[in-house]
This record gives structure tokens, sequence and C-alpha cells, in this order.
């Protein structure tokens, strides 16, 4: 589960263990200079046989896109080239995207 899903595993012997694994857990977690969240999420991808490409988990990254959508995204729009110079109707993928979330997706792109 470690390796594939991105789960971490630990036992504890007793129930005074648990109870002192979670909480170094926790303290840990929320010390300041924590960096872990700084970086961006591909825990969906850890189980993939291949690892998806780059444009792919970029697309993921778009308002309301998500994991499940940047497939189609990918598949309409190959190239950063067109993603960034494209208009809002260039976006709508029926039964993914809409005008509502195209219009979004554009407005990130253009950083309004």
């Amino acid at each position: 589960m470690e390796m594939l899903g991105g789960l971490h595993v630990r036992r504890t012997t007793d129930q005074r263990e648990t109870v002192a694994t979670v909480m170094a857990l926790y303290h840990w977690w929320q010390k300041a200079e924590h960096k872990s969240f700084h970086v961006f999420n591909t825990a969906q991808d850890a189980a993939a046989l291949e690892r998806p490409g780059t444009l792919r988990r970029m697309a993921a990254q778009l308002p309301l896109v998500g994991w499940e959508r940047s497939l189609e995204v990918g598949k309409k729009l190959a190239k950063v080239f067109e993603r960034a110079n494209t208009t809002e109707s260039d976006w709508i993928i029926p039964g993914e995207i809409g005008p509502g979330i195209a219009r979004k997706i554009v407005k990130a792109i253009r950083g309004e």
C-alpha cells in the first residue's frame, strides 16, 4: 500500500503507543517550517503503471478540471500552446466541461 497507493501504514502494539504515535504525527504536521504542504499532490497517479505526462498533470491543476477531466482535456488540447491561446468555446467538452468551467479556466490561464 505504501509503494503503490502512497498510503503509510503504522502498527502499534497497544492503546498508549497508538495515542503517542498520533500525537507525534499531529505535532509534526503542525510545525510552521514543515514544507510538505508546498508541493503538488501526485497521489492520484501513484499506482499507475505509467506516470502521466506533464501536460495531463498541468491540466489537472486548472480550476474544476481535476484528474478525471484532465484526460479529456489532453485529448482535445494536446499542446500547452493550444491551451494558452484558446477561447472559452475551445475548452468546452460535451459532458465534461461546460461554458462556466471553460470561463474559469480561461481566466486562470490569463491570470485574471
